[in-house]
């Protein structure tokens, strides 16, 4: 199956999965656990046996130039300590006073390990490759690899996770850069009540031959059901020297067996 093909197949079994949101809503002492919209992820995995989904809709403008995108991740934990996840934007639309152009981005297959330190303490690991499906000049070609370190706490009513990270890129796609990128981001959010809580995050990356990059993002949750949660949120961040302003919206959305 070409890639294309794969990820339209992918994106209309999304959007029949969504449309059973409002079905068959059992065990209800079953709960989401959203990674979305931040850009690390907490160390603990999903339900065991259960699958996850997350969507949305991103937006990002810089300098005249705008970016929009529906970023999916679909989640799998085999017991409380591994599980996989992966990840892609079915649709993307890049566009600047030159022109636009529209696809498919990259997958991401990612292996997640947690271990539990504590009742309030986790700490875990990610392996993620890039699956290279990306269309016209949307993503690289070749494919990279990550590996994330998480530290999740719980205290006070709040929540934190710190993300550190390294990537072995397959295509610098700029000369002079190196191959190597460093990220970090740390995060805290905290329940406003049974329904809506809130968070705020920190991140940023670097990358010798181009530079650092960093980005604050905060971001409001509502859970419809256990199962259901929504969020959107703002940002904004700096790359060589450009703003750039993000907002988005989407779900996270646990599936029963």
């Amino acid at each position: 199956m070409k890639s294309g093909a794969a990820v339209r197949l992918l994106a209309v079994l999304s959007i029949l999965a969504i449309s059973q949101i409002t079905a068959a809503l059992g065990d209800d002492d079953l709960a989401a656990n959203p990674y979305r919209p931040s850009v690390g992820s907490p160390a603990n995995l999903s339900v065991p046996g259960h699958f996850e989904l997350e969507a949305g809709f991103a937006g990002e403008t810089a300098s005249g130039a705008r970016v929009n995108y529906t970023p999916m991740l679909l989640k799998y934990a085999f017991t409380d300590r591994i599980g996989v996840t992966f990840g892609i934007s079915p649709w993307i639309r890049a566009s600047s006073p030159d022109g636009s152009i529209s696809g498919n981005g990259n997958g991401a297959l990612t292996l997640k390990l947690a271990q539990p330190v504590s009742d309030a303490f986790m700490i875990g690991g990610e392996l993620t490759a890039t699956v290279p499906v990306a269309s016209h000049d949307l993503g690289s070609d070749r494919s990279a690899l990550t590996l994330n370190l998480i530290a999740s706490n719980d205290f006070a009513g709040f929540h934190s996770d710190i993300n550190v990270n390294a990537t072995r890129l397959g295509d610098t796609l700029v000369p002079g850069a190196s191959g190597q990128v460093y990220g970090w981001s740390a995060g805290i959010s905290h329940p406003l009540n049974e329904e809506f809580g809130a968070g705020i995050e920190l991140s940023g990356t670097r990358q010798s031959g181009l530079g650092t990059t960093n980005q604050w993002l905060t971001y409001v949750s509502y859970a419809v059901s256990k199962k259901l949660v929504l969020d959107m949120y703002g940002g904004r961040g700096s790359a060589i020297g450009i703003r750039i302003n993000k907002v988005g919206f989407g779900f996270t959305y646990l599936f029963a067996r």
